[in-house]
């Protein structure tokens, strides 16, 4: 049987299950957006990103790769 990622039964917590679901979507997209950054121009910036707790949602990660850009 495959497993779901929501229910619709009502009788079950699944409501508490969403914004797991949605963080973790979330921080999927902002690695896609880092890992899509040029190596030359970004590898500095996109470690301190990785490296910081707790990991930044995407658009404070955008804002800090425009600032690194207007920078250069």
């Amino acid at each position: 049987m495959a497993k779901r990622n929501f229910c619709n039964c009502g009788k079950c917590e699944c409501k508490d299950l969403w914004p797991n679901i949605i963080k973790e979507a979330e921080e999927e997209k902002a690695h896609q957006f880092l890992m899509g950054l040029d190596d030359d121009k970004y590898s500095t910036v996109r470690g301190h990103i990785l490296a910081m707790d707790p990991f930044p949602d995407l658009d404070r990660i955008y804002n800090i790769v425009s600032q690194e850009e207007h920078h250069k």
